[in-house]
């Protein structure tokens, strides 16, 4: 009896693995079970195999359900043929078409149709399996405490001069250099910020952060998201597991920019006082003992000088230009922050080209109009990007942060995609 029993229904006894699989993958699908930082550590780094290992278990599954069906097919034929007085050859090839590896084209064409049916179960048994059980990437969120920088204690935010070769605080992590000397350790990031401080399309300007986080900014910081990137350790995030947004709440500033073209300014490049050393000075409208500083080159036709009152709250900018950059001569901005000297000649020009090329393309504004434009979209960039780099600094070198709640979105592997998710990259409401 069990030697009879055995081979006519030994298969359907294997349906309970498919048939549990199945559940287990729904309800991973539905409750967005993630792979663990391990095992997605190895299936990033051995793709090829676990695909390959995927391929034979849908196989497999695939097979088991195949030959259910050819066996229900053939235990059911035989009790329909047992009932009938006769049968003709090719009906009976047609049965066995259907109950087989192979498909016999010798046989009635509603037969054929039917072993076809059946063998196309198999090759899309096994493409669902595969699709069911392939890890994809995903987003899912978590709910963390990420410190920000606080600025209660302001001590260390000073002038730093790099004349008397006295740099601030700074310190160098895999996640970059965060410094209190912003104004020379961050020169060139300031640099490429005024380069595309406005978009020649007009477009939502997007630019990276002063860091290797590789986030990006886009529309202004507003000095805000210092922190983004920099504290993943403790979320408990490794290689499998990527940090991909943040939305928590952060006072940010707002950096006004008003500018004007001063010719009545004192504010000037003055005779060469040495060899290719030609001061800067010069009162602004908040001096009280006037600006100077020196500026090397072999003329004074390609220096750009800026000059900013020491103070805090609303100050005026300078800036004093050679002949090279005439159109930047004798503007003067009004600005909630100041801003360190610096040659700013190609930088101001390209946001002021981009300008034109996105609001002035009939011509129809003045040089000087899109000058203050332009300079104005550089400076207001360079601010917000300045308190980013001092909140940084707030929070690596000083070590002054504060507690606040944040979502973060993070890229996980999970088993299958049975439905679109539903998660967005998050980021920052002021301005990520």
């Amino acid at each position: 009896m069990i030697r009879g029993f055995w081979p006519k229904w030994w298969i359907f006894l294997c349906l309970p693995i498919p048939t549990a699989l199945s559940i287990i993958l729904i309800i991973a699908s539905v409750q967005q079970w993630p792979f663990s930082t391990g095992a997605s550590e190895y299936i990033l780094a051995n793709r090829a195999t676990v695909q390959l290992v995927i391929q034979l278990i849908s196989t497999l599954l695939s097979l088991i359900h195949s030959l259910a069906i050819c066996h229900l097919v053939q235990n059911g034929g035989r009790i329909y043929l047992a009932g009938k007085e006769s049968i003709t050859m090719a009906q009976l090839r047609g049965w066995g078409s259907m109950v087989g590896p192979s498909i016999d084209l010798d046989v009635p064409l509603f037969y054929l149709i039917a072993a076809s049916l059946f063998a196309s179960v198999s090759i899309g048994s096994s493409a669902l399996w595969v699709g069911a059980m392939t890890p994809t990437k995903s987003i899912t969120t978590i709910e963390t405490i990420m410190a920000i920088p606080a600025f209660s204690n302001t001590s260390l935010i000073m002038e730093y001069p790099s004349e008397a070769n006295l740099l601030g605080p700074q310190v160098y992590t895999s996640d970059g250099l965060f410094s209190y000397s912003v104004g020379i350790k961050y020169i060139g990031a300031l640099m490429s910020s005024a380069n595309s401080a406005t978009t020649a399309d007009g477009s939502v300007r997007k630019h990276s952060k002063a860091d290797n986080t590789q986030f990006v900014y886009i529309g202004r910081s507003y000095g805000t998201g210092a922190a983004v990137g920099i504290k993943d350790h403790g979320f408990g995030v490794g290689a499998g597991h990527h940090v991909m947004g943040y939305e928590y709440m952060e006072t940010g500033y707002e950096t006004v920019v008003s500018c004007i073209h001063n010719t009545s300014t004192t504010f000037s490049i003055k005779e060469a006082s040495a060899t290719w050393i030609y001061p800067a000075s010069g009162f602004l409208p908040d001096s009280d003992t006037g600006e100077t500083s020196d500026y090397f080159g072999h003329s004074p036709d390609a220096i750009v000088a800026m000059g900013v009152a020491m103070g805090t709250g609303k100050r005026f900018l300078g800036i004093a230009a050679g002949s090279s950059y005439h159109a930047l001569n004798a503007t003067q901005c009004a600005v909630d922050f100041a801003i360190p000297c610096s040659v700013l000649g190609d930088a101001l020009l390209s946001s002021v080209a981009a300008w034109n090329t996105s609001n002035n393309a009939d011509e129809t504004v003045s040089e000087a109009h899109a000058t203050l434009a332009g300079v104005k979209n550089t400076l207001i960039a360079m601010a917000d990007d300045m308190l980013t780099m001092y909140g940084a600094a707030q929070l690596m070198v000083g070590n002054f942060s504060q507690p606040t709640t944040a979502r973060v979105a993070i890229s996980i592997l999970k088993i299958g995609k049975w439905q679109d998710s539903q998660d967005k990259r998050l980021a920052p409401s002021a301005s990520f």
